[in-house]
């Protein structure tokens, strides 16, 4: 079994790769001289998921192009195999009801805790452009089209370079191998059935020709003209962000504090609620655990939001994507949003 998607026809433009691991350089390629690299005898151990229009180059954002990929990876402590099983079907059935055909696909179980997933550009857009923004928009696709499951990672939507994605049917350093797997393996698939196909390389399943799919292709024009407006913003906006850091020395600003402490209620629901908490904490210099746990009282408090946040764990969670998923800028106007009307704010003047 070769490392050849025969169902993926790679961009010409650049691509990376790391031959032996990722403590080695990496090393730019284009499309034609990867794809034989892959079918040869020494095929490299990860390239970059998406591709550059040119070379990358530290002093201009790279303009990215590629399917929209996915990494579920789920700790031992999360239940490892069986849950990241869980969570794969989880995922596959909120696609089927988007009205994406899982033969469209590809689905590989990724050796190691979890599984990877690629959505080629033509199921969910009829053009795309190489943009620099691309590795946030698909982010933000993950959240608008309700994709998010547990273990799903958002690190993976990274710039720069770009995200290395291991290469399938080569061995990992477990001894393992990233295989491609069917959405009906995936369907009928136990731990041990996971261990017995990355045992060893494994066939490529054909793929149906991808066709696309309205109701991904309307959440990504969303995901793409929200970050296209965060970006305006982040250009325009004063040096707010700078200044509550300095002022807050690494801390909330006061005004939050009762909210986060559940002294008084909120007039918005839990998601306005999350997007401006998580931007503070960013611009604050807060930790995920540090927002987590000073926001715990208002987690286990708030109430509303009908069907979406019943639950202490769903605020979370939703909490946490905010803080790792989204790019909305620390706004003293969005911050006193959350807050009801005679709240001191007098903290927040001059910022």
């Amino acid at each position: 079994m070769n490392s050849v998607d025969p169902d993926l026809l790679l961009n010409p433009a650049a691509h990376y790769f790391h031959q032996h691991g990722k403590e080695h350089r990496w090393q730019p390629v284009t499309g034609a001289r990867l794809n034989s690299l892959l079918a040869g005898p020494n095929p490299p151990l990860y390239r970059t998921v998406l591709a550059q229009a040119e070379a990358y180059d530290e002093n201009k954002a790279a303009l990215f192009s590629g399917p929209l990929y996915i990494d579920l990876d789920v700790s031992e402590n999360m239940g490892g195999t069986e849950t990241a099983i869980q969570q794969a079907n989880q995922l596959l059935g909120k696609l089927v009801v988007l009205g994406v055909n899982l033969n469209q696909i590809r689905i590989f179980a990724s050796g190691g805790k979890g599984f990877h997933i690629e959505i080629p550009t033509a199921i969910f857009t009829l053009g795309l452009t190489p943009s620099s923004a691309l590795p946030a928009i698909y982010k933000e696709l993950v959240h608008q089209a309700e994709m998010y499951v547990d273990g799903l990672d958002p690190r993976v939507y990274s710039s720069q370079r770009g995200r290395m994605w291991r290469i399938a049917n080569v061995e990992r350093e477990n001894g393992r191998f990233k295989v491609p797997v069917s959405p009906d393996q995936v369907r009928g698939m136990t731990a041990d059935d996971y261990k017995w196909l990355t045992s060893e390389p494994q066939p490529w399943p054909r793929l149906s020709p991808p066709e696309y799919c309205l109701n991904l292709g309307v959440a990504m024009q969303i995901a793409s003209d929200k970050i296209a407006a965060v970006r305006s913003r982040a250009v325009h906006a004063p040096k707010a962000a700078t200044a509550v850091k300095a002022r807050f020395g690494g801390n909330f600003p006061p005004s939050l504090q009762g909210l986060l402490q559940g002294r008084f209620d909120s007039p918005v629901g839990w998601n306005q609620i999350c997007v401006q908490i998580a931007a503070t904490a960013r611009a604050c210099g807060l930790s995920l655990n540090d927002l987590i746990r000073q926001a715990g009282p208002l987690i286990e408090k708030h109430r509303g939001d009908g069907s979406r946040y019943r639950t202490a764990r769903e605020r979370t969670e939703e909490l946490k994507h905010q803080y790792e998923c989204t790019n909305y800028a620390f706004s003293v106007g969005g911050l006193r949003s959350i807050l009801p009307r005679g709240i001191n704010t007098r903290d927040l003047v001059g910022l």
